[in-house]
């Protein structure tokens, strides 16, 4: 089970980097910093970026800079709705 388990790892083209920590659990430590709910590109960014600049997966990087030029582009309220997914820049 361990090896049919390592080849699913291996094959995973965005793998996250925030280890244990969900997804949810993020995007609720974000809100208590900030007080505003952070959107689902937000925490894709958040759960995608490793520690001290090491490289990441070419898909990612490429996530990364479509999310980084949609929300440039275009104007998100500062307020946003985390059960919006129609305006959601991921």
């Amino acid at each position: 089970m361990c090896n049919k388990k390592s080849d699913y790892r291996k094959k995973m083209e965005e793998p996250h980097v925030s280890g244990t920590k969900s997804y949810a659990r993020l995007a609720h430590e974000e809100h208590l910093k900030t007080l505003v709910y952070p959107s689902r590109g937000q925490i894709y960014v958040k759960a995608h970026t490793r520690k001290f600049g090491k490289s990441v997966p070419d898909k990612v990087n490429q996530v990364m800079a479509s999310l980084a030029s949609d929300s440039s582009s275009s104007t998100h309220p500062t307020i946003v709705d985390p059960f919006d997914y129609a305006n959601d820049d991921y």
